[in-house]
């Protein structure tokens, strides 16, 4: 569909944006529906999708039309940005059976750089899908010296596991085929000196959001991706998702740094890729310890800060402990020679 509020860098459809530019075709929704029809025997198993352009920017006209396919019982997709959330849009999106939405950035400043615009109504978008249990496929382009960064690819990671009603991602590498498309309009490309994506770039993201026990599949083939979990990546999964939210006795509380301090994942992950990344035999020391000053801070066992620092060489800034029993834990291990 024509016409888009964005202007993404790697955009390869920039013959898209105008929204008043001449086109080829112009349907009402019950002659689209006819058109689609013609095609029923070939899409009995599948459906439709829309794309663009942004399909938002037209949100009534999909509307009417998703409802006539609803009606003749034909499965609907709409590829967006989400950029674009309204009341309409929330009309549009209750026809739709499927969104695949293509999210740029959570960080700001990033999705404005590429877009020129921020990510809010994409967010706002997300949260309605989650609220209104619509199905969501992610899509999310790895750009070199742009989302090629593990601290955004984190990010993001880590803000889908929240939503239970997606049920697929793509991490799809940046590729320069649009290029063509640019000089053909007279236009200088953004990214022209910036090369595809390398496939070991692509599987290091990918294995990265895999830790996240997210929904990855490879793209265009969509088979879903199995990476071998090691021993510290459960771990590291395990402890994103502890919680505890029982009644408790008045004046007893749960220590949970994972959610009580914003480092403590870092420094999970950081130590438990460090030392369980099943590349060497480990041994099994039993303990009982109540943490307080050691777990209970670090979200390691018998960790205290002093020993996170000094003895497994991994930085904590936010807080400072010192708990005996990780003096003596040390202390076997060092009898071991392990370190």
């Amino acid at each position: 569909m024509q016409g888009c509020p964005l202007r993404c860098l790697y955009c390869h459809n920039p013959d898209t944006w105008d929204v008043k530019a001449k086109l080829q075709y112009e349907m009402s929704p019950e002659e689209l529906l006819a058109e689609v029809l013609r095609y029923r025997s070939f899409i009995a198993k599948g459906g439709i999708t829309v794309t663009g352009g942004e399909p938002l920017l037209q949100a009534e006209f999909l509307k009417e039309f998703f409802a006539l396919c609803r009606r003749e019982k034909i499965h609907t997709a709409l590829d967006t940005s989400g950029c674009i959330f309204n009341e309409k849009v929330k009309e549009l999106l209750h026809y739709t059976d499927l969104i695949l939405l293509d999210i740029k950035s959570l960080s700001r400043d990033m999705h404005q750089k590429i877009t020129e615009v921020a990510p809010d109504h994409t967010l706002q978008t997300l949260g309605y899908l989650k609220e209104q249990n619509i199905p969501v496929w992610i899509r999310h382009v790895v750009v070199p010296g742009l989302t090629d960064n593990d601290s955004l690819l984190k990010e993001l990671a880590a803000y889908l596991t929240s939503f239970p009603n997606i049920e697929k991602v793509e991490l799809l590498p940046y590729h320069t085929m649009g290029i063509s498309k640019y000089e053909q309009l007279g236009m200088e490309y953004p990214l022209k000196d910036t090369e595809p994506l390398g496939e070991e770039a692509l599987t290091r993201a990918r294995e990265l959001f895999a830790s996240y026990k997210l929904p990855l599949y490879d793209h265009p083939a969509q088979q879903k991706i199995e990476y071998m979990a090691t021993f510290g990546s459960k771990v590291i999964a395990f402890n994103r998702e502890l919680s505890f939210t029982r009644l408790l006795p008045e004046n007893i509380a749960i220590l949970n740094p994972f959610q009580d301090n914003p480092e403590i994942n870092r420094i999970s992950e950081a130590f438990y890729n460090k030392f369980y990344n099943d590349e060497r035999e480990r041994r099994l020391i039993l303990g009982i310890n109540p943490g307080r000053l050691g777990a209970g801070v670090t979200g390691i066992p018998f960790t205290d800060s002093k020993r996170m620092s000094g003895v497994c060489g991994i930085n904590i800034e936010s807080v400072s402990t010192h708990e005996p029993s990780s003096v003596f834990v040390c202390d076997v291990i060092k009898g071991y020679g392990e370190w």
